[in-house]
């Protein structure tokens, strides 16, 4: 046991003095970051001595860029659920690394979500009045201590998880599935109740008419699932291009290799749709095999409109004609 822990800290502090390696863009990316997050930490403390009246809310505007910034990020903590499924429930194993990207980005997402929820409330020291069980705010009745409990439970399941997942690729060791994948079903419906919940916090604000309705639920869920992974999604394209996780694995064949066999596979597919099309064309029919097979090989890999005309040539009569995809249509 005594083992154990020392191991769990010495990765814990591998992890940290990794976080501060890197070349001159992540050192000036991170120096950028610093900046914004001192500036926020000075207009914070202005907000602590002169109240929220600073920041343009009052009784008419009661949210702001917190709330909206806490919305946002609610719905990118749920879109990690749209990377977990397909390697769990639908078994892609080839995208397993990308779920430790998804589920990390979540944690980091749900610790921003409770900073906003806390800097909006004016006094953070009265923070615990959310807890339920311990503070003054009915439970269940208040939705924002609904949304502690949502909230916090979505970011210890993903914290357990990324932070199981990588100490066993750490230790070299395969993970035992009964150790999280238990936690990975329940964080996936964990993920609908967040951004559910978020929902409700809107739909209880009577005084608008256009939230104070029951779509906001669904309208919400399906935002979250669309455009969460379409971050994530730009997240990895900057990831592959700036570090170098770039390459596919070990076996990953070189760029041109894969081109040459890109650019094989392209004309075999094409070259076999077009003998398919062929057959549904008497005039095309007609010619020799051999001959057919050269003109139509040449077509498709130098200039794909000539294998158009050849197909046109051949069916003057006939609406169908070849595109690029290798489809007919």
């Amino acid at each position: 046991m005594i083992t154990a822990t020392r191991n769990y800290l010495f990765f814990v502090r591998r992890c940290a003095r990794i976080a501060f390696v890197g070349d001159w863009r992540y050192y000036a990316w991170m120096g950028a970051l610093t900046l914004i997050t001192l500036l926020g930490l000075n207009a914070y403390c202005k907000q602590l001595v002169h109240g929220l009246a600073v920041t343009g809310m009052s009784d008419e505007v009661s949210w702001g860029v917190y709330i909206a910034n806490f919305t946002f990020l609610v719905g990118v903590a749920a879109a990690a659920v749209m990377m977990v499924i397909p390697v769990y429930i639908y078994h892609k194993e080839e995208l397993h690394d990308l779920v430790i990207f998804g589920e990390l980005l979540a944690v980091a997402a749900i610790i921003m979500c409770l900073a906003f929820v806390t800097v909006d409330l004016g006094r953070p020291d009265h923070f615990w009045h959310l807890i339920p069980g311990i503070g003054q705010m009915n439970f269940p009745a208040s939705m924002l201590s609904w949304d502690v409990i949502v909230l916090n439970g979505y970011l210890l399941l993903n914290v357990h998880i990324c932070g199981y997942l990588l100490y066993c690729r750490y230790q070299k060791k395969r993970p035992s599935k009964w150790f999280y994948i238990p936690f990975v079903f329940i964080a996936i419906v964990w993920a609908i109740s967040i951004h559910t919940v978020t929902a409700f916090l809107y739909v209880g604000l009577g005084g608008r008419p256009f939230w104070n309705s029951a779509i906001v639920g669904p309208r919400f869920l399906a935002s979250a699932f669309t455009a969460g992974p379409a971050l994530i999604i730009l997240a990895l394209q900057v990831v592959r291009r700036v570090t170098a996780t770039a390459s596919a694995g070990p076996t990953a064949p070189s760029q041109p290799a894969a081109t040459a066999l890109g650019v094989v596979r392209l004309r075999d597919a094409i070259l076999e749709d077009l003998e398919l099309l062929a057959h549904h064309l008497p005039e095309l029919a007609s010619v020799h095999v051999a001959d057919r097979r050269m003109s139509l090989a040449g077509a498709a890999v130098v200039d794909v409109p000539k294998g158009d005309v050849i197909l046109r040539q051949g069916a003057m009569d006939n609406d169908a004609y070849f595109v690029l995809s290798g489809r007919v249509v």
